[in-house]
């Protein structure tokens, strides 16, 4: 029986295949114990109430020196905006649909899912995502076929089922989600 772990983070998806639990479980410790993997309240900012997102630096030991750790501003770009009271994300404005083109929903629930992560959510429910997209003016009943292009391009990973299905972004969706937000900017006139 082959065991799978999954450790996803800003800058790798890395997925460790293995025969047993106990091998997965001796990798992930010995990670954490190399500290390549810090998690727990080692982890945590001294002095501040909200720990710290999770350093994996694991340039080492895949025989790359210096490798830099993954991390995102955090704050929101500016075509992004945050209601304070339910945490929900929209975006400023609507991007434009050329004639004959395709809707854009797709492009903003990348968007949003990208300013998620900033937030350090690396995962987001598609009910949280669809809310938002509804918040920004679109229209939709549903949020997973319109998202099912770039899962399938890899821009996008998912998990779960139903009202539990959950939205990631990989380190392709988020250069993909860099793009669509100088767009919005540029579309906004460099200040939103």
């Amino acid at each position: 029986m082959t065991v799978k772990a999954r450790i996803v983070t800003g800058a790798m998806d890395l997925t460790v295949e293995a025969e047993t639990t106990d091998q997965a479980k001796d990798f992930l410790k010995m990670l954490k114990d190399e500290k390549y993997l810090q998690v727990g309240p080692e982890a945590s900012a001294p002095g501040k109430g909200t720990p710290k997102p999770p350093r994996f630096n694991l340039g080492p030991l895949l025989g790359v020196e210096n490798a830099p750790a993954a991390t995102d501003s955090g704050a929101l770009p500016p075509v992004i905006q945050s209601d304070g009271r339910h945490g929900l994300l929209s975006l400023r404005a609507k991007l434009h649909e050329a004639p004959g083109q395709a809707s854009r929903v797709a492009d903003a629930g990348l968007v949003l899912l990208f300013g998620y992560s900033l937030q350090g959510r690396e995962s987001t429910y598609g009910t949280s995502l669809m809310k938002s997209l509804r918040q920004t003016g679109y229209n939709i009943d549903r949020v997973d076929r319109p998202l099912e292009a770039y899962a399938k391009e890899g821009l996008i990973l998912t998990s779960g089922i139903k009202k539990s299905r959950a939205y990631h972004l990989t380190e392709q969706g988020k250069s993909k989600a860099r793009e669509l937000v100088d767009e919005l900017t540029e579309m906004l006139g460099g200040s939103a």
